[in-house]
């Protein structure tokens, strides 16, 4: 009715029992109305096999940036989780470490400093070892009684001379 009464339009109508789906237009010219009808189920078929393309278009995309962002997290943390590592062992004491980090510029350069770092730091502790070692040596083969105190007054080394001299064991 609303196809013959020259409106636009679509709907769902029942032929021979079955549902169909019309969409519908008048022709001006010849004064027709153009109506194309499918099966209810053949519409919704396609509208359904779209509907499935999409969900399984949109999973794939999601899966796929979930392991591109795993990826990019993995390369982010597996170096600075060395360069940690590295710092511990560092500060523990561990001046031959080497940090070893392939990854980005920064994150290499941050690792170069730490290395060279320990290697400053090894130095230093080298030339205070031997400073320590030649002090102890001149203390020990001086013969005069040589005692130290820091600012509190509190006795902080003495040699065996002045041991001797003050009668100390």
């Amino acid at each position: 009715q609303r196809m013959r009464s020259g409106n636009s339009g679509f709907g769902h109508y029942r032929f021979r029992d079955a549902t169909k789906f019309m969409v519908f237009t008048p022709c001006r010219i010849k004064n027709w109305n153009v109506g194309i009808t499918l099966q209810d189920s053949e519409f919704m078929a396609d509208i359904l096999q779209i509907r499935k393309s999409i969900i399984t278009f949109s999973t794939l995309i999601i899966a796929l940036i979930i392991f591109v962002s795993l990826l990019f997290a993995r390369s982010l943390t597996q170096p600075i989780s060395r360069l940690v590592t590295g710092a511990r062992a560092i500060g523990a004491g561990d001046l031959d470490q080497k940090i070893d980090v392939s990854s980005s510029i920064e994150l290499k350069g941050l690792a170069k400093e730490f290395n060279d770092m320990a290697a400053r730091l090894k130095n230093s502790m080298q030339k205070i070892v031997d400073l320590k070692t030649f002090s102890d040596n001149t203390l020990r083969s001086v013969s005069s009684g040589i005692i130290t105190v820091d600012k509190k007054g509190q006795l902080t080394s003495i040699n065996q001379s002045a041991r001797k001299i003050l009668s100390l064991k």
